[in-house]
């Protein structure tokens, strides 16, 4: 009776890096969830400006870029004019250039009407960054950190598995009945609010 062995396959190198930075990606996702979430508001704001910013020079026109070069010229030509030694000359170039100014307001102002308002901005930024927080959320919840005992968070411990609850949900990310999972998520969350709680009294102290 002959007995044969079948060898064991092993994973390449290749498919190990593979799988490594596949997880890298997903933790770091997970971060920037947790960190879009706790840090919000100033992140909100961020992009509130930049959006503001993208749509001003959208809505530029020609005419006032062109101003805007000339207002540039007439600044170079002012400084290079001596304010006592050539008086004259200085006040009109100065009050060329405060016109040109007024026109350059002027064509501004038309320009920022077009604009959606301050307020319309800041609720598109705040949409933006909580969507992208829930999103990234969502994909990496499957994520877990430790698996501990049930009766250690009893009876709040299904709180720690957000944004998977066990009730609601079959993943028990690779936790047995038995056990609490404790999803990445929720210790990343936690150590970005303690941060930002320390910074908060930090401030407040200073």
């Amino acid at each position: 009776m002959e007995i044969s062995f079948e060898p064991i396959e092993h994973p390449s190198t290749f498919e190990i890096g593979i799988e490594w930075t596949i997880f890298l990606l997903q933790v770091f996702l997970c971060t920037l969830s947790a960190y879009l979430l706790v840090f919000h508001a100033s992140m909100a704001t961020i992009v509130a400006a930049l959006i503001r910013t993208r749509l001003e020079s959208r809505h530029q026109s020609a005419q006032l870029k062109t101003l805007a070069a000339e207002l540039r010229q007439l600044k170079v030509e002012l400084s290079l004019i001596s304010p006592t030694g050539q008086y004259a000359a200085y006040i009109r170039k100065e009050r060329e250039m405060n016109g040109k100014r007024d026109e350059f307001e002027k064509e501004k102002e038309m320009c920022e009407g077009s604009l959606p308002t301050k307020m319309k901005i800041d609720m598109i930024g705040k949409l933006v960054v909580h969507g992208a927080s829930f999103i990234l959320m969502w994909i990496t919840a499957h994520l877990s950190f430790a698996c501990l005992p049930t009766n250690v968070f009893y009876p709040i411990s299904y709180l720690f598995a957000w944004p998977r609850i066990p009730y609601f949900s079959s993943d028990t990310g690779g936790c047995a009945e038995d056990t609490s999972r404790i999803s990445l998520f929720i210790v990343i969350a936690m150590f970005f609010t303690t941060v930002k709680n320390f910074k908060s009294r930090t401030a407040l102290e200073a």
